[in-house]
């Protein structure tokens, strides 16, 4: 990842057909989008409600350049010049690009991924759309295994990062693909990313954001 200042980093997938862009502590997405690179540009994102569930974006909004997808989290276009956004802070932000023309974003919070959101969102573009290679997927920064202690009596971790691996090997083959990890703990980079886990309620959040050219 190139970080362009201190508001946000781009490049997350290196490819010519894409524009990428992960904000820090620093940055909005309201910034982003009244006096950075999102301006005057299209962009949907999302509820977020910790589900699994994935919706098809297959037109422009109508009345305005922002719209929120309700009760979702996770979001799949073909369509082009539309920026996708995923909002997180210790969650797995997941961003999927194909070169057929196809990108997504993922919200993997604990109960997404025990309800195998990324799984499914592979499983749904390869019945969809007849892919089943060549991808170009990023894991974004999210808490560790080492920070996320979800039990302290019996004192039990949950691996995130470890589970969303798992469930991408299972949809996919990791080896005909390019896969991306930023390696990022939010909680440990808590100085660079909001962390809910450090910060609680008053935890601000980070923004994942992909448009295809």
């Amino acid at each position: 990842m190139k970080l362009e200042n201190k508001q946000y980093y781009q490049e997350l997938i290196k490819d010519e057909n894409l524009e990428t862009y992960l904000t820090t502590r620093e940055g909005s997405l309201d910034w982003m989008i009244n006096k950075g690179p999102l301006k005057n540009q299209v962009v949907i994102d999302m509820e977020q409600v910790h589900s699994n569930d994935i919706f098809e974006v297959n037109m422009m909004p109508r009345s305005c350049n922002r719209e929120t997808v309700v009760c979702v989290d996770g979001l799949i276009t073909k369509l082009k010049n539309v920026f996708l956004v995923v909002r997180t802070a210790d969650c797995m932000p997941v961003i999927v690009y194909h070169p057929k023309s196809i990108i997504a974003v993922v919200h993997a919070g604990r109960k997404g991924t025990e309800e195998c959101i990324l799984y499914k969102a592979l499983e749904n573009i390869k019945e969809r759309f007849n892919i089943f290679d060549g991808f170009k997927i990023w894991f974004g920064p999210a808490i560790c295994n080492n920070c996320y202690q979800i039990d302290k009596k019996d004192n039990i971790y949950y691996d995130l990062v470890g589970q969303n691996k798992r469930q991408l090997a299972q949809a996919i083959d990791i080896n005909k693909s390019t896969i991306t990890y930023s390696n990022m703990c939010t909680c440990c980079k808590n100085d660079v990313f909001y962390s809910y886990r450090k910060e609680g309620q008053n935890a601000g959040r980070i923004y994942s954001i992909v448009k295809m050219d």
